[in-house]
């Protein structure tokens, strides 16, 4: 493929409201868990939640969700660039794809009991508060783009995949420019969702460890703003899909689907694995998950492959993951250093990589980003220099 250059991006999770302070907190491997304040649970967990999130009025009603609230943390970040692509290409150039998986079902739950009594004083509409509709129009509105846009909801490949239909997009000649997004909150619902399978961490995950026990959930967001022709010092380089529909909520145990994906995105890339300085994992703490990525990724790359799971310090953030390990790797080739993985050691003796647990500094050239949803929806991207 033709590289794709990346002229602007954000990130706005628990570790900071601005790319600066994420970036400083990760590449110090500080983590930001706690008790949930905004959703307590009857069971013990810990969530990567942010607290004290500003109002957003520049996007009307829908700015009352705690989902826009976090949107707009990032897409201030990049509105002045964006600005720039539309005065350079035209509004109807600039695509939107947005990937997410909850939408507004936190503030659906938080007013439902009014709803339920009938009280008139409660301002709420499906469209404009509840639904992924509800959360790309008024973003698309607020940058004042107007090419094709669309929400993907792939689960937790769902931004990576929204990468790949930009991709596509520039491909047909639709745009000259894309802005992609992953956004997601805390609910109640994903929460206990994710209690129900069994899945979540009483504590802070621990990815790769062979003392894991499960998932820290985290909600966030992030933007990158691609170009089709300007230049860059990071790109999109290859991206790689594949869907192994194992199960709806368990990866193959093969590790079929992940491999896939990595393969395609390395032939999309015309590039062989030794190009690979690291691979950033999906890497969600959870005893299957963790497994079969890990076999899938020492079978594809080698037994001595670097890996890193930056979940451990943001925790799982659904749609917003794919795109917050994206812009991590963005920063790490531009640093020249790979993140630590919080939490890791002991190292599982059954997963044959080796899992960088101290920020590493090392000239890198490309690295690989995994994406793993449910239902068996797989996406990689690579990034370049």
């Amino acid at each position: 493929m033709k590289r794709i250059a990346i002229t602007s991006y954000a990130l706005a999770n628990a570790l900071g409201s601005t790319t600066d302070e994420v970036m400083d907190h990760i590449f110090s491997g500080k983590t930001a868990f706690q008790a949930p304040r905004a959703f307590p649970m009857p069971f013990p967990t810990v969530v990567g939640e942010m607290n004290d999130l500003p109002s957003a009025p520049e996007v009307g009603i829908a700015g009352d969700t705690r989902i826009m609230k976090i949107a707009m943390l990032g897409a201030r970040q990049i509105s002045k660039d964006v600005e720039r692509a539309v005065t350079t290409y035209g509004k109807k150039r600039i695509g939107f794809v947005l990937g997410g998986c909850t939408a507004g079902i936190e503030f659906s739950e938080s007013v439902f009991p009014a709803l339920s009594r009938g009280e008139a004083s409660v301002d709420y509409s499906c469209e404009t508060q509840h639904t992924h509709h509800a959360t790309l129009v008024p973003l698309a509105d607020y940058f004042g783009v107007g090419g094709p846009s669309l929400v993907v909801s792939s689960a937790c490949s769902s931004s990576v995949k929204a990468i790949a239909i930009a991709r596509r997009w520039f491909d047909a000649d639709l745009v000259d420019a894309v802005i992609v997004g992953g956004i997601d909150s805390l609910s109640r619902t994903t929460i206990r969702g994710f209690h129900s399978l069994g899945a979540l961490s009483e504590n802070a995950t621990r990815p790769f460890s062979s003392e894991r026990t499960g998932l820290t959930l985290g909600e966030g967001a992030g933007f990158m703003l691609l170009e089709k022709d300007a230049t860059s010092d990071v790109y999109v380089r290859g991206i790689g899909e594949s869907s192994d529909a194992h199960h709806l909520s368990a990866p193959d145990p093969k590790g079929s689907g992940i491999l896939e994906s990595m393969r395609r995105a390395l032939a999309d890339a015309n590039l062989q694995t030794d190009a690979i300085d690291y691979v950033s994992a999906h890497g969600t703490g959870t005893i299957q998950n963790d497994l079969v990525e890990g076999h899938a990724i020492s079978e594809l790359f080698g037994e001595g492959t670097r890996v890193t799971s930056t979940k451990s310090m943001t925790g799982h953030l659904l749609g917003a993951a794919g795109i917050t390990s994206t812009v991590i790797s963005l920063e790490s080739l531009r640093r020249g250093l790979i993140p630590p993985t919080v939490g890791t050691p002991p190292q599982d003796p059954a997963i044959h990589v080796v899992v960088s647990t101290q920020p590493e500094k090392v000239a890198l050239r490309a690295i690989i980003n995994n994406a793993i949803g449910f239902g068996g929806s797989n996406a990689a991207v690579i990034l370049s220099t």
